[in-house]
């Protein structure tokens, strides 16, 4: 039986909607207002009260009541809302809160917090400010205590011990702690947090120093190798609690083929993979000489490696990945007095410098500062696609440095760099390229290139929208409202996308279209997380009706290689669809393809599995891979020669490195 959304989950659905067709800016109240929440509602325009009382009902009714009726209503449901919210708010969460309360303003505030008001923008003389209505105010106070604040930093820290075991292998004890803006030494007692937990945790003593170890997982004394000598990066909780559901994923990917209890496939991943910094040559090898693997198994731990190989944080590098290891050797010899590109350059060890003149092909100081202004104007539009990116780079100006990606290609580009101090390192962006971030300025993100914009209006929507979903399977609400309205000049709003996709006897989620009943799970831990990291978009024209064939004829090869085995064209069309779904999904092994063929009641001897796989590598290479936004493998390695890849996306070649410092030089 599904369970049932709690009060808090249903309208957090809701403003995920409202977000594709009104921007927080919106809600904006032009005018100072004070006091409690029934006086900010009243200073709502008709459109702000109809956007706020649709992220809190899905009833129409509530539009048929007088406006003291529907302010009424509102204000109760924010109210039990916000108590709901309190109850499981993280600890982040509640110090951004008890800052607003008293009046700090100089932070971030949720934009989940605005639509759900608990927060108003408000104009005060001629500036934005964020208001939390008093009577709000209170109720958070009332609510929160010094034992909730106990608790949610307790529950923050054991997601941050266990997620951190997947970066790190053993802990050190104080980098638990350390990944709070705040001091938590006033709230928890440390020592006693460590003893609670200890049925679940070992501590180890090594060269004098604490470690924290999981006892789910399997020990080995060789994971302390020069553990003394490690160098870390000290990143969010949320950084490592993401980075331990990719690493869950690989495993799962790995035991797919191994076929081990999934204790024991951890424990090979952790010793052949996450231990230590290896090319992924060798830890194919490795795989290849311990284990009985066909040929097309090897073939698909390579790929497997391959496709994580550049996100695997090391733990004999401390938890870092290569190119965090790169960026580490650009650290400067010291803080530049200076903010400059040019002082900047002259702070750079030998080995830094060695690395940028590699990158540049450029051995002079002068000319090489040159080089790096001219490269980050014409390198901004593949780094960032709008204003709200680039202000998350500025803000690690100065800051800790914690991994963040851009900023990690940026310290590789040349475009930032690092000092250290004390034990952190902290980033600093020259003062020259900071100013060209900020005065950068962005056109509405284009999916296409403007000589196919003549062909592509030449399909109808119902067509676009058709192909959209075969190339992609599953496609966010607003990602395919972005794609229709910037590629084919389609105005619709989620509304009609709902009856379109229904018409078209395709699936609905609250958040997303997908293409077949029954792939939730996998669209949620699988293919959305690898589609947000692979930015190009498949353009929709004429002819990718083309695909449609491929498909037809791959159909046609199965059908008839299993008609020896029944003529049920039900059966049949199951079969191929199964089939076909593995390719979309990048996902082909024997196991797969003999598990999909019993679904439709095939019981296959090994030779008709092995034909049937050649079968499918006849076709899978121009069949749109959902991952990959609806290019096919051909398509990604082609895709170089015809400009579709950014100068600082990752190479579609599969080499790990930067276009334009592989298949683009």
């Amino acid at each position: 039986m599904k369970k049932e959304k709690t009060f808090a989950e249903s309208v957090l659905n809701n403003i995920m909607e409202i977000r594709d067709t009104y921007d927080v800016k919106d809600l904006l109240i032009k005018k100072n207002v004070k006091g409690n929440l029934s006086d900010y509602l009243k200073e709502l325009d008709e459109e702000q009260l109809n956007i706020l009382l649709r992220c809190y009902f899905r009833d129409e009714k509530i539009f048929d009541k007088d406006i003291k009726d529907r302010l009424r209503s509102l204000e109760k449901k924010i109210k039990e809302n916000f108590v709901t919210v309190i109850a499981s708010m993280p600890y982040s969460q509640i110090v951004m809160m008890e800052d607003f309360i008293k009046g700090k303003e100089d932070g971030k505030i949720s934009d989940l917090f605005i639509y759900c008001a608990y927060v108003f923008l408000c104009v005060d003389e001629n500036q934005v400010k964020y208001r939390v209505p008093d009577d709000l105010k209170d109720l958070f106070l009332k609510n929160i205590t010094t034992e909730d604040k106990q608790i949610a930093i307790q529950a923050e820290l054991l997601t941050r011990l266990f997620s951190m075991s997947f970066s790190l292998g053993l802990i050190r004890e104080d980098l638990v702690f350390s990944g709070f803006d705040i001091d938590i030494d006033n709230i928890i007692d440390k020592r006693k947090f460590l003893k609670d937990i200890e049925d679940a945790v070992d501590t180890k003593i090594i060269n004098n120093e604490k470690y924290l170890w999981s006892k789910d997982f399997i020990y080995n004394d060789e994971f302390a190798t020069n553990i003394e000598n490690r160098i870390y990066i000290k990143r969010g909780t949320k950084a490592y609690a993401e980075y331990m559901l990719k690493m869950t994923l690989f495993t799962d990917r790995i035991n797919s083929i191994l076929k081990l209890n999934p204790t024991e496939a951890l424990k090979v991943v952790m010793e052949k993979v996450l231990l230590k910094q290896r090319k992924p040559s060798l830890i194919v090898d490795d795989f290849v000489n311990n284990y009985d693997l066909t040929v097309e198994e090897s073939e698909e731990i390579v790929d497997i490696i391959n496709d994580n190989y550049y996100e695997i944080r090391f733990w004999d590098n401390g938890g870092r990945t290569e190119e965090e290891v790169r960026a580490l050797d650009l650290v400067l010899k010291g803080k530049p007095k200076k903010n400059t590109l040019e002082e900047c350059l002259k702070q750079l060890t030998n080995k830094g410098l060695d690395q940028l003149n590699a990158c540049y092909e450029c051995t002079d100081k002068e000319k090489l500062k040159k080089i790096i202004i001219d490269d980050v104007f014409m390198s901004i539009e593949d780094y960032f696609s709008n204003e709200e990116d680039v202000a998350e780079v500025l803000e690690c100006n100065n800051k800790i440095y914690n991994g963040n990606l851009d900023i990690t290609s940026f310290i590789l580009d040349g475009y930032a760099y690092l000092y250290k101090d004390n034990e952190d390192f902290k980033v600093i962006i020259p003062k020259e390229l900071e100013e060209i971030l900020e005065e950068t300025e962005f056109e509405d993100y284009s999916y296409y290139d403007d000589d196919e914009e003549e062909e592509i209006e030449k399909l109808d929507k119902e067509d676009i929208i058709f192909l959209y979903m075969i190339y992609n399977g599953v496609l966010e609400k607003k990602t395919l409202q972005k794609l229709l309205k910037n590629n084919h000049n389609i105005d619709c709003s989620i509304k009609e996308l709902d009856k379109m996709i229904d018409y078209l006897e395709f699936f609905t989620n609250e958040n997303y279209y997908y293409l077949y009943d029954g792939m939730e799970d996998i669209i949620e831990e699988i293919l959305l997380p690898v589609k947000h990291g692979f930015k190009k978009y498949k353009i929709i024209n004429n002819s990718c009706d083309d695909v449609l064939d491929v498909i037809d004829d791959f159909k046609s090869d199965i059908y008839s290689y299993l008609n020896k085995y029944s003529y049920d064209e039900e059966n049949l069309e199951t079969a191929a669809i199964s089939l076909l779904y593995l390719i979309n999904i990048n996902l082909v092994n024997e196991e797969l393809v003999r598990d999909s063929l019993k679904v439709s009641n095939f019981n296959i001897k090994n030779a008709d599995c092995k034909n049937i796989i050649k079968i499918i590598n006849k076709y899978k290479n121009d069949i749109p891979i959902w991952v990959f936004n609806g290019y096919t493998k051909k398509e990604l390695v082609n895709v170089t020669k015809s400009n579709k890849v950014g100068r600082n996306d990752p190479c579609p070649c599969g080499s790990g490195k930067k276009y334009k410092n592989c298949c683009g030089k």
